[in-house]
Order: C-alpha cells, then sequence, then structure tokens
C-alpha cells in the first residue's frame, strides 16, 4: 500500500485493513493499536499514536495530528496490535506490498 499525502496536512485518518496469513480479515476485537511511522534513511520514529477500531473485522485507523508529517519524503509505517496474549504487527497489505506514505509538498510548488 503506497498512500500519498500533503506535507503539514492533519486531522484526517489513514486506514489500514489488517490480514492474517491466510488472507482473511483479522479480527481486531480486544486489540490495543499503534500507528508507527519512520522516514526511509532515518533511525528513529518520526510518528507514534494510537489507531481506533472502525471495524472489528480488520480495519483500524490513524488520525494524522498537527505535525506528524511536516517534511516531504517516502516513510515506513506499521501497525502493532497488543492483546492479552501476544503482540503482532503489520508492515504489509494483503499483496504483501509494504505500508509506504509518500509525503508530498503543497501546491504550488
Amino acid at each position: 500500500m503506497e498512500k500519498e499525502i500533503t506535507k503539514g496536512d492533519y486531522g484526517y485518518y489513514i486506514y489500514f485493513y489488517l490480514y492474517d496469513e491466510n488472507g482473511q480479515a483479522f479480527d481486531v476485537s480486544g486489540g490495543v493499536f499503534r500507528f508507527k511511522a519512520q522516514r526511509y534513511g532515518e533511525k528513529t520514529l518520526k510518528v507514534e499514536g494510537t489507531c481506533s477500531v472502525v471495524d472489528p473485522s480488520g480495519v483500524v485507523a490513524y488520525q494524522v495530528a498537527k505535525g506528524d508529517f511536516d517534511s516531504t519524503g517516502l516513510y515506513r509505517a506499521e501497525v502493532e496490535g497488543s492483546f492479552p496474549t501476544a503482540i503482532r504487527t503489520w508492515n504489509r497489505d494483503l499483496e504483501q506490498k509494504p505500508f509506504t506514505l509518500k509525503v508530498i509538498s503543497d501546491l504550488p510548488q
């Protein structure tokens, strides 16, 4: 999944569709979810925050906050789910494409 977003925008949601290893929607009931994003080539997280469950059948969302994406470039993203007996991380979509966010400049460029 590659999503293009505009530098400095905030208040909108980034949706993630989570699947199990068999390609079925993952039941997210009872989990607590965190969104993490790191700019390619850097060693520290740029963004970390809580996701909300949109649909127990594998849909969670992160609401972008002011300052989250104030630099253009490519970012790796992942969703981490904490459950009573396990922690699970998703960083690829159903087609095994990495969660990538492309932050672009606002117009005019």
